[in-house]
C-alpha cells in the first residue's frame, strides 16, 4: 500500500473507555450479473475504481491489493456524514503501530460488487501529496473479495470482478497465499541469467498501491542484488517521522512472472517486507483467484522478455502531439547518442509505440535482442534519425553524438489555481518553435 501498509492488529474498536465492539469484516453480496467490469482507470500508474458510498457518488478510490482495510479522507467522511465509531490499531510499512479512527459504511458498491458493514479508516493521504486536490476519496482494499477473481488489466486500464476460476495447468499461473486481511503473497521467481534452472523464489506482497518497482526484505535481497553498485543506506523518515535505513540496488537476476521475464530492474531494500509494485505490475494483465489461490500474469502481446528502460537512460514515454521521451538521464547511453527530453519517438524496433510503451518502465524485446532501435523525429528539418541503444546501457565503443534536436520543441503549460494551490493545466506547443 502507499507507504501505509495497513494491517489489522486489533479487531476491537478502542477508545478512551476501552474496546466497545468487535468488527467481523464486511458482509459481501453475490456478484451482480454481467461482465464484471468496474468503472475504473489508472492514476499515477495505480488502479482506481469508482465506488458509491451509502448511495452517494460515485467517488474515485485507489484500488489497493496491499491494503487489508479501506481508508476515506476526512473531507469525504464529513460530506457523507460518516463519524468515527472508535479506533483501530494499525501498522505502516515501517512497522510502526498507531491508533486511527474508523467508521462504518452501510453500503459500498463498485461494478458488480456490493457489500455492507464496511470499515473505513479516516485519514488523509498526505504521504501521497494528495492533501489539496486530485479528487481521490480514499483507498479500497480487497478484503471481502476472496471468493471472487479480481482482474486488473493495466494495459487497458480496466478492472473486473468475476466468478471466473483460473486453471492451475496454465503456465501463466502460480499459487499464492493470503495473509490476514486477504493480502496476497505471490512467488517472485528470480532466474539466474547464466542458468535458467537456478531459480530463487521470494514471497512478496502483490501491492498495486506501491508506486515503485519492487521492494526486497534485506535477508531476501542479499543473494540477488549487485552489492558493488548498491547505493549506501541512508536514513529516511517514514509516515510517523521514524527514521529507518533504506538502500537501492540493481538486481542481477531476472524476475519471472507467468511466462515473462523482466531484466535490468532496481530494488528498494528494507527490513520489513518484500513487495511487487506498480512499476512492474503495469506491464501485465493480472488475475487473482481467491477461491483457487491462483494468480496469473499475461500480456496482450504475449511478450516473453521485458527490459528496463532505466538502463537506457529513458525515464518513460508520454503522449503529447505524438509519443515523446520524458527525462533523459545525464551520462546515459540515450544522451550519449543524441536523445534529449521531449524528443518525439516515431518507431521502436520498426513499430509505432502503443499503450504497452507509454509511461511503462519495461519494454518488450526479442528473446535474442542485444539492442533496441528508436526512431526520432528531427523536427527542425523534417528528417528522422535511428538511434540504436545497447540493452545493457554500455557506452563501450560508441561515438558520442550531438543532440538530434539542438533546440528542443517548446511547450506552453497553463497553470490552474484552486484554493491557493497551483496545478498543471493544458499543455500546448509553443507557436514560436
Amino acid at each position: 500500500m502507499i507507504r501505509l501498509l495497513i494491517v489489522i492488529l486489533c479487531v476491537g474498536l478502542c477508545g478512551a473507555g476501552g474496546c466497545t465492539r468487535l468488527w467481523n469484516g464486511p458482509v459481501v453480496e453475490p456478484l451482480k450479473s454481467g461482465d464484471g467490469v468496474v468503472e475504473s482507470g489508472l492514476f499515477r500508474g495505480m488502479p482506481y475504481v469508482m465506488a458509491s458510498v451509502n448511495g452517494s457518488g460515485p467517488f474515485k478510490f485507489l484500488f489497493d491489493t496491499g491494503a487489508s482495510v479501506n481508508l476515506i479522507r476526512p473531507t469525504y467522511a464529513k460530506t457523507l456524514g460518516l463519524k468515527a465509531a472508535g479506533n483501530m490499531e494499525v501498522g505502516d510499512a515501517s512497522g510502526i503501530k498507531r491508533y486511527m479512527p474508523v467508521c462504518f459504511v452501510d453500503q459500498l458498491e463498485f461494478g458488480p460488487v456490493a457489500m455492507g458493514n464496511v470499515g473505513f479508516l479516516i485519514d488523509n493521504l498526505d504521504v501521497m501529496r494528495l492533501e489539496h486536490n486530485e479528487g481521490i476519496a480514499g483507498i479500497i482494499g480487497i478484503q471481502g473479495l476472496d471468493s471472487f477473481t479480481i482482474e486488473i488489466d493495466y494495459p487497458n486500464k480496466r478492472i473486473a470482478i468475476t466468478d471466473e476460476r483460473l486453471d492451475a495447468s496454465d503456465p501463466s499461473t502460480s499459487v499464492f497465499f493470503a495473509r490476514p486481511g486477504y493480502k496476497p503473497m505471490i512467488p517472485m521467481s528470480f532466474v539466474d541469467p547464466e542458468s535458467a534452472e537456478r531459480v530463487h523464489v521470494v514471497w512478496g506482497l502483490l501491492d498495486t498501491g506501491n508506486m515503485g518497482p519492487i521492494d526486497l526484505k534485506l535477508d531476501s535481497a542479499t543473494p540477488l542484488i549487485d552489492h558493488d553498485q548498491t547505493l549506501d543506506g541512508y536514513l529516511s523518515s517514514g509516515l510517523h517521522d521514524i527514521e529507518h535505513i533504506t538502500a537501492m540496488s540493481p538486481v542481477r537476476e531476472r524476475l519471472r512472472l507467468g511466462e515473462t521475464t523482466l531484466e535490468g530492474m532496481h530494488a528498494s531494500i528494507n527490513g520489513v517486507q518484500s513487495r511487487l509494485g506498480s512499476d512492474v505490475l503495469q506491464s501485465f494483465r493480472i488475475k487473482l483467484d481467491g477461491r483457487s489461490n491462483l494468480v496469473s500474469f499475461t500480456r496482450p502481446d504475449n511478450a516473453r522478455r521485458l527490459v528496463s528502460i532505466d538502463k537506457l537512460g529513458i525515464s518513460y514515454l508520454f503522449q503529447f502531439d505524438g509519443i515523446r521521451a520524458d527525462a533523459i538521464a545525464e551520462g546515459s547511453v540515450a544522451e550519449h547518442l543524441g536523445m534529449r527530453s521531449s524528443d518525439k519517438v516515431l518507431l521502436i524496433d520498426g513499430k509505432a509505440p502503443d499503450e504497452m510503451y507509454i509511461k511503462t518502465k519495461f519494454w518488450a524485446v526479442a528473446d535474442d535482442a542485444t539492442t533496441v532501435t528508436i526512431q526520432i523525429d528531427r523536427w527542425s528539418d523534417g528528417t528522422v534519425v535511428d538511434v540504436v541503444l545497447p540493452l545493457d546501457g554500455s557506452l563501450a565503443g560508441l561515438e558520442k553524438h550531438d543532440a538530434i534536436n539542438e533546440k528542443p520543441e517548446k511547450f506552453n503549460v497553463d497553470i490552474i489555481m484552486k484554493d491557493g494551490n497551483a496545478s498543471l493545466g493544458v499543455m500546448t506547443l509553443d507557436p514560436k518553435n
